[in-house]
């Protein structure tokens, strides 16, 4: 399966953050921090979140994977998550 490009991935990861926290991708902000406002991503949140991106990178980097401490640190931002997600794909 042929690799995403960053823009794609920052496009899908946006829009797994939009689905598991509930708030509009289109009013969703690089440097909106997930355990704060205005996302306030609680525990199970990021976990099921975690086990979904996983998902994604073993989609087209089956060697890699991605873990829930990864995503469950304090001042994880949108645009961390999404350049953590393309390193682990496009490594």
């Amino acid at each position: 399966m042929k690799k995403p490009t960053q823009s794609e991935i920052f496009t899908d990861v946006k829009d797994f953050v939009s689905k598991f926290s509930r708030f509009p991708v289109h009013k969703l902000k690089d440097n909106f921090i997930l355990k704060s406002h205005p996302l306030k991503m609680n525990n199970p949140q990021l976990i099921s979140m975690a086990l979904a991106l996983r998902g994604y990178v073993k989609n087209f980097e089956p060697n890699a994977t991605i873990l829930a401490t990864e995503i469950k640190k304090s001042n994880l931002t949108v645009a961390l998550l999404c350049n953590l997600i393309n390193n682990k794909i496009n490594h």
